[in-house]
């Protein structure tokens, strides 16, 4: 299978460049995919799909999770830092079109650096932003692990930003009280 994508490398994490729309195995070849700041794939909702770039992120789309006028997905690993609250171990990862929500939910797959000091998976978590408030809520995450890299699993609702930090006791952000005055 051979879907179109549309790719915005970065060189040296600073400067941007936009390419032309190349295959999935052009990119490989060429040693983009991986390194690229923005990827963004045509989805088939019957069919479902997936978006996978070499660093090991990765969304699962079921077959009729999009909602109908929602085709392409956007994954851009950002160089924004993550909110001060906040002690992540991965990028701060950005996937549009924000605010979708989904008629099914997706599964993300996030790479983690584990040279921060970190000596075990057991006190991370998925960090994934709140749709219609500020802050991140936990989501639950498991974490695999392979000869190269760990990355931490689980399912969004939603999409919006998404990063791997340590889990929080209080939320920094606690989200508002539907039922306050």
């Amino acid at each position: 299978m051979n879907k179109k994508i549309s790719v915005t490398a970065c060189a040296a994490r600073t400067a941007r460049t936009r390419l032309e729309t190349f295959s999935i195995a052009a990119l490989v070849v060429m040693g983009l995919l991986g390194s690229a700041c923005k990827v963004s794939v045509k989805i088939d909702n019957e069919k479902g799909g997936q978006v996978e770039l070499s660093d090991g992120t990765k969304i699962d789309v079921p077959p009729g999770a999009l909602p109908p006028d929602v085709d392409t997905i956007t994954v851009t690993s950002s160089l924004e830092p993550a909110p001060s609250e906040y002690k992540t171990v991965s990028p701060v990862f950005v996937f549009e079109p924000a605010g979708t929500v989904f008629l099914k939910p997706l599964q993300v797959t996030l790479p983690i650096s584990m040279s921060q000091g970190l000596d075990s998976t057991s006190k991370l978590t998925i960090l994934w932003s709140r749709h219609r408030a500020d802050g991140f809520d936990m989501i639950p995450t498991t974490f695999a692990l392979s000869s190269s890299a760990v990355t931490a699993v689980g399912e969004v609702t939603h999409f919006s930003k998404g990063m791997v930090g340590e889990k929080y006791v209080v939320d920094p952000h606690p989200a508002p009280d539907p039922y306050a005055d």
